[in-house]
């Protein structure tokens, strides 16, 4: 039991320090104002860490209105965002392997745990399981958040879904 136990919190540690290295980069790049992350930039780099990390359904990052860069107004209703233009970008893992970019929903942020929670408490969140929609299959899923802070305020957050049946996995 102690093994098993070891394997799940090495396996959560590695994906809650993946998310937490996203957020210190974006962080940076944000109080850095030479070194400005565009938004296709950082699409591609929330991408790439899905790619790289099997064991992650979802990764994404989704900030506060205008809080990225201000533009939310000249993004939206383009594709791949929301009416309201807001800087979300979520790459998701289906089934079959395939990567794709989803939209999150108008609003989800004003009641959804997996932003509210980081952004409430200032730190990092690990979320309670719950059910979501991932590229039309409902999956179990549990969220690693850890907020973006610049000059003590939430502009944003990143954020890891793992499937918990990779629990039973280990376990196995």
């Amino acid at each position: 039991v102690q093994a098993e136990a070891s394997r799940v919190r090495a396996e959560l540690e590695y994906a809650l320090n993946v998310t937490r290295t996203v957020a210190a980069t974006l962080t940076v790049a944000k109080e850095q104002k030479e070194l400005a992350l565009t938004r296709e930039g950082v699409n591609a780099i929330i991408k790439k860490v899905l790619a790289e990390n099997l064991q992650f359904v979802a990764f994404y990052s989704d900030w506060e209105p205008n809080a990225f860069d201000g533009r939310d107004q000249e993004y939206g209703g383009k594709p791949g965002y929301n009416p309201d233009g807001r800087f979300n970008f979520t790459w998701s893992r289906g089934e079959d392997g395939e990567i794709r970019s989803d939209v999150t929903q108008p609003g989800d942020e004003e009641v959804a745990d997996w932003y509210q929670a980081p952004k409430r408490a200032l730190k990092e969140a690990i979320i309670e399981p719950y059910p979501y929609n991932v590229q039309g299959k409902e999956v179990l899923e549990t969220t690693l958040a850890v907020p973006i802070i610049v000059k003590g305020e939430f502009v944003g957050m990143v954020g890891a879904d793992l499937k918990i049946d990779f629990l039973q996995k280990l376990a196995d």
